[in-house]
């Protein structure tokens, strides 16, 4: 209540500031900017100009930093704007759209090469908008998702009722942004008024040097660093003017790289001219240029602080001396200062002008023998004990690798080139770190992947889990080094080979058993290593895949050995070990020694084959992306050789249901489980008739069981939807089914994209529901498209699929979404949460996932407020 009492009088003082119309700006600013501590709030009128700060700032933007806001103004002043990128009029239309949704909360993301423009173009693009829309940015990248929302809504909500404005919020480079999304959607959702105007588009404006395709791809808008005949002929009208304003116009790099179209023969001459200049390859200056130079190729945007720069650089400089850029001249011209906040403290910091620039810089300096693995060890040595964010960008240069990578761009750089090699660094930044398990797990992976050197591989996988225990990533590492040193033994029927073979076996399935153990115990929150936050925003199934790929490697060699039946009957159970027959003693003998591991492999398989079965089936890791095809296959491949399949009818499973159910044995994730899936896909393709199904689903849904899992619930739903059964509540079916879905899986799924299974069509009986999979069929397109469809909502502009599946009529009440059958309400979930808006009539598609009913693409009727 107390929050509650400060927030309304934080909006009345807001009120207070502004005219009954908010047209004015500046009282908005000065009205809600302490109340939005994480914002920057777009007020031209507080901008100051002379013709001397636009000159310096003209200047400043071209050579390599970043846009200002003064900037904008004094261009449109002169009438001699930015130049606007062709993406400019895909990324306006974009925008303009979400503004006609009723959505409280819409994303639009900006993907751009570095060096290409795109934060200039977003801020050019808050700047057009700045009239007709509340145009922020958002500066502080640790806050919370709920804060944000808090702050969002307030700067929506200012001036009252009857000013409600839709808020543009630029979000520029934030690393971790993309994991607060759900988060924000869902606290932005909550705390909206009741009003279809959109609260806020978010403007996710990010670098990435791996876009490969220009253009407007559904909600997302790509630029990369080249430019089009249009553009160039702007640039080369531009160049005149500046050439006119300025006579220092050749050290604009920034603007000279992209107005010569990221031509390397120029980037390459203006790099050679300056380092001709510099005859002290070792001096302390040539020295910090070349840290910088690393670490701008290498960490996009990362930068040291001034400070840190002037004491490296030595006295005279920090006691009154000539200034830090008088003392890194010639380089200096490549270098740009600017204000950068810090933990609450704004502070210089310096870094390279152009990202192209720093990786030229590179090249040139490794054919002076100055190699990437020599001035990554002059780093390490050089800063060593240095501020938390300089090591945290050390960590990232040595770690973060791309999803298909096994290192990272600068030590697949090092691996290639003479000099000091990744070993000596990695153990250099191991020993300088202290207690590093990220740097130990990096090691172990080079040393198994790269050297082929198992026996050290153990060793930094083993340092790694001692210094992070409780950690199942940093777990993974030891079973992937003894699964990779498994695979390279090959088939080999030699009894020693067999015998090394089976203890490798053995190695990587206790420590994948140990992964999965610690993965079950790892929470939502977040992991704690060396003082870093890290979320644990996914679980853990490395292990689980892990494990099945060593049984699978396990039954190959076995079956070679012996490539008859009975070796297969050992490894299913069916036999003992000693029924084998025409196998040498010695055989038998290694064999009887790895009883333990072969008797238990096949429950191992079992086991993760339901949880994969139904965690591949009810999830993927996001609505843009599909779970690589090898784990199902190596799940099949696994199940089909280590157990016969269960061809269990329907009587069979619902009888054995039945009876765990009454006698409370049924257990989360066990056969129950798997036997009421198959049941699903079944009745689905016609091969139980509904009417045998539907008494049988009476007598599981009554009983009086504590538990009864998810998946009884979802068959309920396809049995009984459309509800014509007054014995039948689907409402309390919906509290019932949340309820189970958070004791069974929400654990697992975390984070990822919960699949709708099937649709409501326009059939009867079965044929009423639609599998998802048919929808995809009508969209026509490859894979990754459909995805894109999915995710803009194109989906359900296709004729094929509504003409496919039914709308249902449906009414919105105290922010709840429920479909109305004969003034019957049942509460679906809505798929969206932004499109849940104020109390009215509505229709939607309607979608049946593991959690229950989901309303797909809200549609308000007009002139039916409920």
């Amino acid at each position: 209540m107390a929050e509650q009492t400060t927030e309304t009088l934080e909006m009345a003082n807001c009120v207070e500031h502004l005219d009954s119309h908010c047209k004015d700006i500046t009282a908005l600013e000065t009205a809600v900017k302490d109340v939005t501590p994480c914002l920057e709030i777009l007020c031209p009128e507080q901008y100051e100009r002379s013709d001397d700060t636009q000159k310096l700032s003209t200047a400043y933007f071209y050579k390599g930093g970043q846009a200002q806001w003064l900037n904008f103004l004094a261009e449109t002043e002169e009438k001699s704007p930015f130049i606007k990128r062709d993406a400019y009029k895909s990324l306006m239309r974009l925008i303009e759209e979400h503004r006609q949704h009723h959505r409280s909360v819409s994303f639009v993301n900006l993907c751009h090469q570095p060096g290409s423009g795109g934060t200039t173009l977003a801020m050019q693009v808050l700047w057009d908008f700045k009239e007709e829309l509340r145009c922020a940015v958002l500066k502080d990248t640790d806050a919370e998702s709920e804060d944000i929302a808090r702050q969002v809504t307030k700067l929506f909500n200012a001036g009252g009722e009857k000013n409600f404005k839709t808020v543009l919020l630029l979000a520029d480079n934030l690393k971790h942004f993309e994991k607060q999304q759900q988060s924000f959607l869902h606290k932005i959702a909550e705390k909206a008024p009741s009003t279809t105007t959109p609260v806020v588009i978010v403007l996710n404006c990010k670098r990435d040097a791996h876009v490969k395709e220009a253009g407007h791809f559904g909600n997302c808008v790509n630029i990369l660093a080249e430019v089009s005949c249009q553009e160039q002929d702007m640039l080369d009208e531009k160049l005149d003017v500046i050439k006119k304003q300025h006579k220092d116009h050749k050290t604009f790099y920034a603007f000279n790289v992209m107005q010569q179209n990221y031509s390397s023969e120029y980037i390459q001459g203006v790099v050679e001219s300056v380092l001709e200049q510099e005859v002290l390859p070792y001096s302390r200056k040539t020295q910090l240029f070349s840290f910088l130079a690393l670490m701008n190729t290498y960490s996009i945007g990362s930068s040291l602080q001034k400070s840190d720069c002037e004491a490296f650089l030595g006295p005279p400089d920090i006691y009154g001396g000539p200034p830090f850029e008088d003392r890194m001249k010639p380089l200096s011209a490549f270098l740009i200062t600017f204000r950068k906040q810090e933990k609450l403290v704004e502070c210089d910091h310096v870094r390279l002008v152009h990202h192209k620039i720093a990786a030229e810089f590179c090249e040139k300096l490794a054919s002076k023998g100055w190699t990437r693995g020599k001035i990554m060890k002059n780093l390490l040595t050089t800063f060593k004990g240095k501020r938390q964010s300089l090591q945290e960008i050390i960590r990232e240069m040595l770690q973060k690798r791309l999803p298909e990578a096994r290192f990272s761009m600068l030590i697949e750089s090092i691996h290639q080139e003479p000099g000091p090699k990744c070993v000596p660094i990695l153990r250099k930044a191991a020993s300088i770190f202290g207690k590093d398990a990220i740097i130990s797990q990096v090691l172990a992976r080079y040393y198994y992947l790269r050297k082929q050197n198992y026996l050290l591989a153990e060793k930094w996988a083993k340092e790694a889990k001692q210094i992070d225990p409780d950690n199942s990533f940093v777990a993974d590492t030891l079973g992937q080094v003894y699964k990779k040193q498994l695979k390279q033994c090959g088939v080999v029927p030699v009894p020693q080979k067999l015998e090394l073979l089976l203890e490798l076996a053995n190695k990587a399935v206790d420590a994948f058993r140990e992964e999965q153990t610690l993965a079950e115990s790892e929470k939502a929150e977040e992991l704690e290593n060396n003082g870093l936050r890290r979320e644990s925003s996914i679980y853990n199934t490395s292990g689980l895949f892990g494990h099945i790929q060593v049984a699978n490697k396990v039954f190959e060699v076995l079956t070679s050995v012996h490539p008859s039946e009975d070796m297969k009957k050992v490894l299913r159970r069916e036999i003992e070990i000693r029924s084998l027959t025409e196998v040498d003693d010695r055989t038998v003998k290694i064999l009887q020694q790895y009883r333990r591991l072969l008797s238990r492999l096949k429950d191992d398989v079992e086991r993760i084959h339901e949880f994969a079965d139904h965690y591949l089936t009810f999830s993927k890791p996001s609505i843009l992306k599909d779970d690589p095809k090898h784990f199902q296959e190596d799940v099949s491949t696994c199940f089909s050789n280590y157990i016969a399949y269960d061809r269990v009818t329907m009587e069979e499973g619902c009888e054995r249901l039945r009876k765990q159910l009454a006698t409370g044995t049924a257990k989360i994730n066990d056969q129950v489980c798997s036997t009421l899936l198959k049941i699903v896909w079944r009745w689905v393709n016609q091969i139980i008739p509904q009417e045998e199904l539907k008494p049988t689903l009476r007598s599981l849904l009554e009983s009086e069981a504590r538990y009864k899992p998810a998946e009884l619930y979802l068959l309920a739903f396809l049995s009984f939807w459309p509800p014509d059964d007054d014995k039948i509540n689907l409402n309390s079916f919906v509290d019932e089914t949340e309820r189970s879905f958070q004791t069974q899986y929400s654990k697992y799924y975390r984070s990822r994209y919960i699949v709708p299974l099937f649709f409501l069509g326009k059939g009867t009986g079965v044929q009423r529901m639609i599998q998802k999979s048919k929808i995809d069929e009508c969209l026509h397109c490859p894979r990754g498209q459909v995805n894109e469809k999915w995710r803009n909502g194109e989906v359900w502009r296709n004729t094929q699929v509504s003409a496919l599946l039914e709308r249902v009529s449906g009414v919105i009440k105290n922010r709840e979404v429920f479909a109305v059958y004969n003034k019957k309400k049942i509460k679906v979930n809505p798929d969206n949460p932004a499109e849940v808006r104020k109390p009215c009539s509505i229709t939607f598609f309607l979608g049946f996932n593991i959690k229950g009913p989901v309303a797909f693409d809200i549609q308000y009727v007009k002139a039916h407020v409920v």
